[in-house]
């Protein structure tokens, strides 16, 4: 069973919603908790049916230096994702067909992830600026269903033994894509506001809208 760590801090909303999506997959789901202060991100956390790996205020890209994160996914490829995505593509994304495939006809990559869905966005300001964001991503193809994207801590499959790096990956194509739910809407404004409040520098792009 392929090994999943969600990195998680403080948004519980999102991130009950990535592991339901991660649970459909049949994987071996862990829970990498980054400095949760937010009261329903801890109960959340505290009764997960899936291992809980508590390791303070740490950012995404921390993983990678944590002495046990080598012991939890073995010599197998991997999985890492921020909680804030959804899977919504067919069922075989990780297997035949899909990101397993991908890292195998392509060994100069180091990873490979889903694509980010950008054609069902709202009409916001927010969007305008993902939208341009995401354009240069859906250019250079590697192959007819994959493109040559960097890839950070949003889903991704990497090689076995493969540290952290944004580059070089690729992202699959439509149909296999992520929804990115803070481009959507806020789930729970006061946990959106806790959030902002407790951020570490440098531990996402979008957390104030991009800009």
């Amino acid at each position: 069973m392929t090994v999943c760590l969600v990195i998680t801090r403080d948004r519980v909303s999102y991130t009950r919603l990535c592991v339901t999506s991660l649970e459909d997959a049949g994987l071996d789901v862990h829970l990498v908790d980054h400095g949760s202060t937010w009261e329903p991100m801890r109960d959340y956390l505290t009764n997960s049916p899936h291992p809980v790996h508590y390791r303070g205020d740490q950012t995404p890209r921390s993983l990678w230096e944590w002495e046990d994160f080598r012991k939890i996914v073995g010599t197998q490829p991997y999985l890492v994702t921020d909680p804030d995505v959804v899977v919504d593509c067919p069922p075989d994304w990780l297997w035949l067909d899909s990101l397993r495939r991908e890292l195998d006809e392509h060994p100069e990559l180091v990873k490979v992830g889903l694509g980010l869905r950008v054609d069902d966005l709202p009409d916001t300001r927010l969007a305008a600026k993902v939208r341009e964001w995401e354009a240069p991503f859906w250019v250079t193809w590697l192959c007819p269903w994959t493109l040559k994207a960097p890839v950070d801590t949003t889903l991704a499959l990497y090689r076995p033994g493969a540290p952290f790096g944004i580059v070089p990956a690729g992202r699959l194509d439509v149909p296999y894509v992520l929804r990115h739910l803070p481009w959507y809407s806020d789930l729970d404004e006061a946990e959106t506001d806790h959030y902002r409040r407790s951020l570490l520098p440098g531990s996402s792009h979008w957390a104030n809208g991009g800009w």
